[in-house]
């Protein structure tokens, strides 16, 4: 929660699966230090 607004940021990066599929067969199989979470839908 920010202090200045009072709202918490509850935002999300959804990533299809053809397209992280195309990541990791480009060598990308994380960001920022985080890797796929294996979740499904």
């Amino acid at each position: 929660m920010t202090a200045a607004t009072g709202r918490i940021d509850v935002h999300q990066h959804i990533v299809p699966a053809f397209y992280r599929d195309r990541l990791v067969a480009s060598g990308i199989a994380e960001a920022g230090g985080l890797g796929d979470a294996g979740l499904e839908p």
